[in-house]
Formats: C-alpha cells, structure tokens, sequence
C-alpha cells in the first residue's frame, strides 16, 4: 500500500506578506494613517519605513531626494528623528502628505485654580 506524500507547508513571512499589502498606496496610506493615529510619531515613522521599503528601493528614494542610501537609513532609522521637512519629501515622494483635521469636540483647558501645586511652591 502507498500513501500520499504530503506537500510541506509553505511558510511566509509577516513581513513579505506586509509588503505585498503595502504596494497598494490605498493601504499604504490606510496603515499610515492608522500609525500616526494610534501610535504618534514613533510608530508613524515605523510604518512609513515598512511603507517605503515595500512602494520602492531605497536607492531610488535617496536619488530622488538628492541623498546617500545611508542618509535615507539613517532618517529612517529609530536614532533619528527627521524634520517635518524631510517627512513631507518622503511622502510626497509617495504620493501623500501630512494634514490637520478638526476633532468633534476641543479638549478642555485646565482651570489655573485647579492646577496642582509644584513642588516648593504654592498653587496660584
């Protein structure tokens, strides 16, 4: 009696499945927004490192922006934290830009009688 061979698995990576997703700007975008939303700058500048190395190479961006391959590391690297300037370029490069949008309703300002004294001094 002979059995059937079983085909192994195939196996991807998180990030070869991510960068697939992140070739379509609409979802790039989408996860852009969702990073700058839900994790601030530090996670902004994460996604748009994932977004950047799945939409294109490296090489092109720095061609682009007129910088060395290290240059565009090392904005994009955690050690660093880029101009809003150097942001803008990288996403105009993709297409995009930073905005503003209004919220439903303004946070409320703290009371200067209900501020908490600071340490050695008396609360106004």
């Amino acid at each position: 009696m002979t059995t059937k061979r079983e085909k192994p698995a195939v196996v991807y990576s998180y990030a070869s499945i991510a960068d697939k997703h992140l070739k379509d700007r609409e979802v790039a975008f989408l996860y852009l927004r969702s990073a700058l939303h839900d994790d601030g700058l530090a996670g902004f500048m994460d996604a748009l490192r994932d977004v950047i190395r799945a939409q294109d190479n490296i090489s092109s961006f720095s061609r682009a922006m007129g910088l060395t391959r290290a240059a565009i590391y090392n904005i994009l690297s955690k050690k660093t934290n880029p101009s809003f300037e150097t942001t803008e370029r990288l996403l105009g490069l993709l297409g995009g830009r930073l905005g503003l949008e209004k919220l439903e309703a303004a946070p409320k300002k703290a009371s200067r009688q209900h501020r908490p004294a600071q340490r050695g001094r008396l609360a106004a």
